[in-house]
């Protein structure tokens, strides 16, 4: 049996999809494949091994990876489980190239 916790929307406040965007991120920033991941995880207690297509219902937002499991990624990553569910800090805008000298419109 595959590691699949139904969708709770009311459990996530924000957009739902949040963690599924930052696990395919974190994950992709890390040079890890589906599947490379998956073998990273522990075991459930009643689901056995997590799978790839486990790890692509989480970032499809089709469910929600079990407790111990976000304990893992966040800890796997760098982050805090609250990071897993919030978007990205903003980036600092770069700024626009200078471009040529402004001159006087010619009379």
């Amino acid at each position: 049996m595959s590691d699949l916790t139904p969708l709770d929307l009311s459990a996530l406040a924000g957009d739902p999809w949040m963690l599924g965007r930052n696990i395919t991120h974190l994950r992709r920033a890390a040079g890890l494949s589906q599947t490379q991941l998956a073998a990273l995880l522990p075991s459930g207690s009643s689901t056995g091994h997590v799978t790839r297509q486990t790890v692509s219902r989480w970032e499809i937002g089709q469910c929600l990876p079990e407790r111990h499991h976000l304990r893992a990624l966040a800890k796997r990553f760098g982050v805090t489980e609250a990071q897993l569910f919030s978007p990205p800090p903003a980036e600092p805008a770069e700024p626009l190239p200078a471009g040529p000298p402004a001159t006087e419109p010619e009379a």
